[in-house]
């Protein structure tokens, strides 16, 4: 609501800024040329340029409007706010547009095709993290980036009790960005608000080539189901149709209950070749 009515609100300051333009630049040129003569010549003219500026305000707005109103879900517009509301210039964002940030958010950082996403599912201690950790050296030379979300039932911390960073937290910050020459890490309070879906957890990502996600089991994305008779714990795949496949090192269980294809835990190439051709594409476009 709130991007819908600063963008209701500079639509309507600009319909202003339009129409005085116009008038005045048909007027003006109804004097310049002098007589009735130019009275057409301004209405053409008057008409022209009313269009083109509809053009353009119609392009402006309708381009990067939905991925502005993900930002907006993602929390990034509320944190920065849009440059002409900071800087108290009115003007319509077409210098804002053409910015770095706007070209994240409207666009993406990434011009290149959208990324690949692909889940996995499976009851704690089945050996999903082993699996992933064993999938993502074969999947970066087969595919380039990989990046992972892992979504965590618990309050988590990667901090350290002690360390400026966790001080820093403790006494009251909402984020705090470490940075270093090896890579930075920025850690995010939520202090109550809601969780990151997916889509927003996606969208924090820097571009890559394919985004393996961990946990959030009710999201409709392609997922492995990692599963092992030792953890006791019932099958997911059952009710869960977004599950493609079973990785197990009990196979004959897997094969006598489902005919969703079945891989052995341990053979890492023929998984990863079902994670790429099985991923699903995604942009900030998709919620």
């Amino acid at each position: 609501m709130a991007l819908l009515a600063a963008t209701l609100a500079n639509f309507l300051r600009w319909v202003a800024l339009a129409v005085a333009g116009i008038l005045v630049s048909g007027i003006a040129l109804i004097v310049l040329l002098g007589g009735i003569r130019a009275v057409g010549s301004g209405i053409h003219a008057m008409t022209g340029l009313g269009l083109l500026m509809t053009l353009i305000y119609a392009w402006v707005v309708a381009v990067p409007f939905r991925r502005l109103r993900n930002a907006v879900a993602a929390g990034e517009w509320e944190r920065a706010g849009p440059p002409w509301r900071r800087s108290g210039n009115w003007w319509p964002p077409i210098w804002y547009l053409a910015s770095r940030r706007s070209r994240s958010l409207c666009w993406g950082a990434n011009a290149g095709p959208p990324m690949n996403i692909f889940g996995f599912a499976g009851w704690s201690g089945s050996g999903k993290t082993t699996l992933i950790e064993q999938l993502i050296p074969v999947l970066a030379r087969q595919v380039g980036r990989v990046s992972l979300v892992k979504h965590a039932h618990h309050a988590f911390d990667v901090d350290h009790p002690g360390k400026d960073s966790w001080r820093h937290r403790q006494a009251g910050c909402t984020e705090v960005l470490v940075s270093s020459g090896v890579r930075w890490a920025l850690l995010h309070e939520l202090r109550g608000a809601a969780e990151l879906t997916v889509p927003q957890a996606l969208a924090r990502l820097a571009p890559c080539d394919l985004v393996l996600i961990e946990g959030y089991k009710a999201y409709p994305m392609p997922k492995l189901e990692v599963w092992r008779p030792v953890v006791n714990k019932p099958w997911l795949h059952p009710g869960d149709p977004n599950i493609a496949g079973i990785a197990t090192d009990d196979a004959p269980a897997a094969r006598a209950v489902s005919t969703l294809p079945v891989f052995d835990l341990a053979d890492i190439g023929a998984i990863a070749t079902f994670v790429r051709e099985r991923s699903l594409s995604w942009s900030t476009d998709l919620t």
